[in-house]
């Protein structure tokens, strides 16, 4: 399996890479705030 199918195409520059590192932090938030509702109601 290609990686480079699952990359998005961004500019090299450093307000991009600042950017990215928001979405990032967002979907991990996201991520880790489903994981404990899942856990919450399978309790």
């Amino acid at each position: 399996m290609s990686g480079a199918a699952d990359r998005e195409a961004v500019f090299p520059t450093r307000q991009s890479l600042g950017i990215m590192k928001a979405k990032l932090k967002g979907a991990e938030t996201g991520h880790s705030l489903l994981k404990r509702k899942s856990e919450a109601l399978t309790k």
